[in-house]
């Protein structure tokens, strides 16, 4: 399935500056973001975890995770809310819900992580690979038919929290080489 770049085009001039205004962070900051269903699925709360980790492990860095996606499923928000309310990072996390305008988000953001458990396809993967970015992705499904690790971005065992963490330092602290990944990504999507 070829990836609709008409979709992922941000619709707003200068989104880096514009998305992060939204959310008062500094255009020098670093984003991360994760776009999907907001389930247990996807693992956000063991991205959240994992951010937190990091943060902890970079405490001179300024970093966010942005997480866009629809809220389905009550129960699950509530413990992911929960968990956030205690994490040292809680200030840094952002859970902004359902957006039409992910192309901006897309532009906006540094680092592209998708910790799923399970995956039929990875649309949200694939899109954010075509704009460029480079990921971080669990090593489930067909995930592996996308990314080449550590040639077209970063897979990382299922459920594996250190390289979860480890993976996202790296893309935060090793410029040239996330940057050769969004790259090869982009290439690779189109």
């Amino acid at each position: 399935n070829p990836v609709d770049t008409e979709h992922i085009k941000p619709e707003t001039d200068e989104p880096r500056i514009k998305m992060r205004e939204e959310l008062g962070i500094s255009s020098d900051a670093k984003m991360i973001l994760s776009v999907g269903r907001v389930t247990d699925q996807k693992a956000i709360i063991e991205l959240v975890e994992a951010f937190d980790q990091m943060r902890k492990e970079l405490p001179d860095e300024k970093i966010y995770l942005v997480i866009v996606g629809s809220l389905v499923d009550p129960k699950y928000l509530a413990r992911l809310k929960e968990k956030i309310a205690l994490l040292r990072s809680r200030e840094e996390i952002f859970l902004i819900g359902p957006r039409s305008d992910v192309g901006n988000w897309l532009a906006a953001a540094d680092i592209f992580a998708f910790p799923t458990k399970f995956e039929g396809l990875g649309i949200a993967l694939a899109e954010a690979m075509a704009a460029g970015l480079p990921c971080v992705a669990s090593d489930v499904g067909p995930v592996p038919e996308l990314i080449e690790n550590e040639k077209t971005g970063l897979l990382v065992s299922l459920n594996n929290h250190d390289e979860l963490v480890s993976a996202l330092k790296r893309l935060i602290t090793e410029k040239e080489f996330a940057d050769s990944l969004g790259q090869a990504a982009s290439h690779f999507t189109r």
